[in-house]
């Protein structure tokens, strides 16, 4: 199978052989059960040796262009009977999350109902009514850190509740369609028993979300020898909203939640390399070697004691001189109080 494949449709083999073990109640293949999977082990270190693992590449992501954009966001969420198509909701809903807000696919499967708060009657300065839902979540690659998107109305002025280009009406839609009882599971979770035409199943949640976009593809063939796949979503966020929209890049971090503004250069350009990093060693090695940088020396515990001490000592000379200025100011406002009075 590696000789025919790719490293990384060996990797998803892999993967889904562990998840069906666990299923089956069975332990997973690594190295704390090797009296089990002996042999299949020693196949996959012996594989993770050769040249073609260790050489491989995985190709990166490419962006869509604004005229494939275009196509997702207009495409037709009824069928040709006026019957609301839920596969196709999700689909556009899917794509929307992953194209306008720059979400990767497992921050679409970890949207639920109950971290959606919901304003139905906001009005704008333009005294248009524009209702929105904001996204609560998490940071994709730091769990600890609290993200927010918001999902509003883009009708040319009042909110049209028949305007199925509108993003806040696909995303309402598919929200009341699933109902308050599924409020603590993601909107994405649903079975084909809601006619959703998606599986729950945990090893393809992020498979399925990222297939939303080639799914719409094969349907309206906006771009038919393209592959297209969930990291395009991100991709095409930054680089339409940097080069054909002309945002800031600060404006693009805070809707895509990017921390370290290398790995976001790094999107909108592959090539991307900061020279004052990459040189800054080099760079202090010769100051030294030319003798106009000395490093810093190590102090000793018994030293930074006392510099301890020292600054305590500073401190305290400053809040007795803060104590001193506050009574000779209360002093000539109780001066200043009497005078008044006479």
């Amino acid at each position: 199978m590696w000789a025919k494949y790719k490293r990384s449709s060996f990797e998803l083999f892999l993967s889904y052989i562990n998840w069906a073990l666990t299923t089956s109640g069975l332990p997973k293949i690594t190295d704390q059960h090797r009296h089990i999977y002996i042999t299949s082990l020693d196949l996959i270190k012996t594989i993770k040796k050769s040249k073609k693992w260790r050489l491989y590449v995985a190709d990166g992501a490419s962006s869509l262009n604004e005229t494939e954009c275009k196509a997702i966001a207009t495409c037709c969420v009824r069928s040709a009977d006026g019957r609301m198509r839920k596969d196709w909701l999700r689909d556009k809903v899917a794509s929307c999350l992953l194209i306008k807000h720059g979400f990767h696919p497992v921050d679409c499967w970890r949207v639920k109902i109950q971290n959606c708060s919901h304003n139905p009657t906001y009005v704008d300065r333009a005294m248009e009514r524009k209702p929105y839902y904001i996204i609560n979540g998490h940071k994709t690659k730091d769990a600890g850190k609290k993200v927010s998107n918001v999902v509003s109305c883009g009708c040319a002025h009042d909110h049209d509740e028949e305007n199925w280009n509108c993003e806040y009406n696909l995303f309402h839609t598919l929200v009341t369609d699933l109902g308050v009882e599924r409020s603590q599971q993601g909107i994405f979770h649903c079975t084909n028993k809601g006619g959703y035409g998606w599986s729950n199943r945990g090893q393809q949640k992020t498979e399925t979300i990222g297939k939303s976009i080639q799914r719409i593809n094969k349907r309206i063939q906006f771009a038919p020898k393209k592959k297209c796949t969930g990291a395009m979503g991100r991709k095409t966020f930054i680089t339409l909203s940097r080069k054909f929209f002309g945002f800031e890049d600060e404006k693009i971090k805070d809707e895509s939640h990017h921390a370290d503004h290398n790995a976001y250069m790094r999107y909108v350009d592959g090539g991307y390399m900061n020279v004052d990093s990459q040189t800054l060693i080099s760079r202090t090695f010769q100051e030294f070697e030319q003798r106009r940088y000395l490093p810093p020396r190590p102090e000793s515990f018994p030293r930074r004691v006392r510099n301890v001490e020292h600054n305590l000592g500073q401190l305290t000379e400053s809040v007795d001189m803060l104590i001193k200025l506050l009574i000779t100011f209360l002093k000539q406002l109780k001066k200043l109080q009497s005078f008044t009075v006479l």
